[in-house]
């Protein structure tokens, strides 16, 4: 990582992962119709920012992408990397750096991809150049983020935020 992890609010790694699978649950089916309309297909090279524990990671692997995925939180990259492990899962790595500097080589990437990150980043057009400059020349990004219906959803991700407040409190 290019500096130090700034303090995030909200629980990672093991902690996170109940949050992040019921994220995935309300926005999982939106995501993978997605990322198929933008032509994901077997053989692509694919890199994921603010992966995360990986679940959009492991979906995109299991559709014969080759995967790899960044995230600022080594915590949630050791959850990730040990499920892709166990689960056996070749085509997918894992890698902890920052948005902004992800380390990963430049214009080498058929589809880069992010969901919910840049509400987190303090600096997102960065970030968004950061990824423009990994994918292959001519090729686009795709992102997802809260749109006017989704924001619904907004009063269970705040209830679920308070959960994890009150069960850091109370250890």
């Amino acid at each position: 990582m290019s500096s130090p992890e700034p303090r995030y609010m909200l629980a990672t790694g093991e902690r996170a992962a109940r949050r992040l699978h019921l994220i995935d649950r309300i926005f999982g089916p939106a995501t993978r119709e997605f990322l198929l309309a933008c032509g994901l297909r077997p053989g692509w090279r694919v890199a994921e920012i603010g992966c995360g524990v990986g679940l959009v990671s492991f979906w995109m692997a299991e559709q014969g992408a080759s995967v790899v995925a960044v995230d600022g939180n080594q915590a949630q990259i050791e959850v990730a990397a040990k499920y892709a492990r166990g689960q056996g899962i070749a085509n997918l790595e894992f890698h902890a750096a920052d948005a902004y500097n992800t380390g990963l080589p430049r214009a080498s990437f058929d589809m880069v991809y992010s969901r919910f990150l840049m509400c987190h980043l303090p600096a997102p057009v960065r970030a968004l150049r950061e990824m423009r400059e990994l994918l292959k020349p001519g090729l686009r990004s795709g992102m997802r983020g809260l749109r006017p219906a989704e924001r619904r959803v907004r009063a269970s991700i705040t209830g679920i935020q308070k959960i994890e407040r009150d069960q850091r409190r109370d250890g």
